[in-house]
């Protein structure tokens, strides 16, 4: 009986630890309760970094580095950002520049309530 206890132990303790780990590892996720308070959140998020300018056809656009796109598949707004240095100015078309996704900011659904008669 001792054996199988001591058995059991060595076996199932470094499972234990290692999802223990992998609970430490992992970022809450956050799900705000609407569609509102999370482009909110992003609002609040892309205001975090400044901007930069870019040429866009002969003239010269300013943009900010991060921005707020709702994503129509998922109840999820994205936050993306431009690869880019706040304050300086590229030379290129602000199409050209690489953004990747930083942030994502998931929200409840709301149920519509429909009834048919």
């Amino acid at each position: 009986m001792l054996r199988l206890g001591l058995v059991l132990s060595v076996v199932t303790l470094p499972l234990i630890g290692m999802e223990v780990l992998n609970a430490r590892q992992q970022d809450p996720l956050n799900v705000f309760q609407s569609a509102e308070d999370a482009v909110l959140a992003c609002r609040i998020w892309q205001e975090a970094e400044g901007t930069f300018t870019a040429r866009s056809s002969n003239e010269v656009v300013q943009s900010a580095l991060r921005s707020c796109e709702a994503d129509l598949d998922h109840p999820v707004v994205l936050g993306r950002r431009f690869s880019a240095v706040a304050g300086a100015h590229y030379n290129h078309p602000i199409r050209s520049l690489h953004r990747s996704v930083e942030q994502r900011f998931p929200y409840l659904l709301q149920r519509q309530h429909t009834h048919l008669h």
